[in-house]
């Protein structure tokens, strides 16, 4: 990795199609790299799949996926994932994103974007880069737009 480089790390690399997790890890990475790219962002998109085990799963990704504990985790201060790398001596800082209006304290989530996009809001586009947005309303997969794939996974269409 170079210094200037970040990881992104998919974690339930092993989902897709489910209402957590409608688009599989290449999916995901295929959306991903052309926002990063428009915005100037240098990064390495890693991959890692559940293993049921919080402790488990942070030592799995510091020391196989990442390969080095020099390195900082950023999320919820609710993430289990998060407190289970603080719990094995990784530093971690928390990253809330506010928006009002948007859901249950007003913090963003994947989650709320999906709410948006089913309830054909067409807000969601402000709440992700325009490569997301353009990518969510082309063809993704299984000869369905991603918005497509969204409700499919929520039983809307």
């Amino acid at each position: 990795m170079a210094d200037d480089e970040i990881d992104i790390v998919l974690g339930s690399a092993q989902e897709s199609r489910t209402p957590g997790n409608p688009f599989s890890a290449l999916e995901r990475e295929a959306m991903l790299k052309p926002a990063l790219e428009s915005a100037g962002i240098p990064a390495r998109i890693l991959r890692i799949d559940d293993v049921g085990n919080y402790p488990k799963w942070a030592h799995k990704l510091i020391y196989e996926i990442i390969g080095t504990a020099e390195v900082t985790i950023y999320g919820s201060k609710d993430s289990s994932a998060v407190q289970a790398c603080a719990g094995i001596g990784i530093r971690t800082e928390t990253l809330e994103y506010l928006f009002p209006g948007i859901g249950p304290q007003d913090r963003l989530s994947s989650g709320h974007v999906r709410d948006l996009i089913c309830a054909d809001n067409p807000a969601w586009k402000k709440y992700v880069p325009p490569k997301i947005a353009e990518a969510l309303m082309a063809e993704i997969g299984d000869g369905m737009t991603g918005v497509q794939i969204i409700k499919k996974t929520r039983g809307i269409i």
